[in-house]
C-alpha cells in the first residue's frame, strides 16, 4: 500500500502429482521443518525446490521491502502451512489469517485466526488441536462453505473447483522470480 505495508498470500495445492504432492507429504510428516533446520544449522540443503523458492522469495521480500512491513500472511490448505512457516521464519510481526489449513497451518490466537468449514477433511488436525489445547494452538472460526459443485462436495468444503491461483514461481535468477 502507500505506506509500504505488505500482505502476502500463499496458494494451496494445485497438482497432487509432482512438487505439490511431495510438499504435502513432507509438510504433513514434519519433514519440511527438519529439512529447513538441516539447511539453516548444518548447511545441508535437502529441501524441495518449492520450499527453496518460497524461502528465496521471502528473503527477497524481506530484503527489498523490510520484514517488519509485512503485516499479513494468508494462505489456503498447503498455502496456510507456508503462510504460518513464513511468519515464523521471516515475518514475525505479521498477523496470519489462514483458511482450511493443511497440517502446520495452525496459528495461535495471539498471531491470527484460522477459518475452517465444518466438514473439511484437510483441516482436521487444526480442529483436533484446537479441541485439545484451545486458542493457544489455534483460533478457529467456523464458516459455511458456499460452493455446490462436485469438487466442493467431495472435499467437504475444502475446494471450490477451478478457483486456483496462477502457477507458483519455478525459478529465481538474480533479483527476479520467474513464473510459468
Amino acid at each position: 500500500n502507500k505506506e509500504g505495508k505488505v500482505a502476502i498470500a500463499y496458494r494451496g495445492t494445485v497438482d497432487w502429482i509432482g512438487e505439490d504432492g511431495r510438499a504435502n507429504v513432507a509438510n504433513t510428516l514434519g519433514i519440511t521443518k527438519a529439512r529447513q533446520l538441516l539447511n539453516k544449522n548444518k548447511d545441508i540443503d535437502l529441501r524441495l525446490n518449492k520450499h527453496r523458492l518460497i524461502e528465496d522469495t521471502n528473503d527477497l521480500i524481506a530484503d527489498e521491502l523490510g520484514a517488519d512491513n509485512v503485516i499479513l500472511n494468508t494462505g489456503h490448505s498447503q498455502g496456510a502451512h507456508d503462510s504460518s512457516a513464513s511468519q515464523n521464519s521471516h515475518f514475525k510481526k505479521a498477523r496470519v489469517i489462514n483458511f482450511n489449513p493443511a497440517p502446520g497451518g495452525e496459528v495461535p490466537e495471539s498471531m491470527g485466526k484460522v477459518f475452517v468449514t465444518p466438514n473439511d477433511f484437510v483441516s482436521t488436525l487444526a480442529k483436533r488441536l484446537h479441541a485439545i489445547y484451545g486458542s493457544e494452538v489455534s483460533k478457529l472460526v467456523y464458516v459455511r462453505s458456499t460452493g455446490t459443485g462436485l469438487t466442493q462436495t467431495l472435499t467437504g468444503g475444502h475446494l471450490l473447483g477451478t478457483s486456483f491461483a496462477p502457477e507458483a514461481p519455478t525459478s529465481k535468477g538474480g533479483d527476479k522470480v520467474t513464473f510459468t
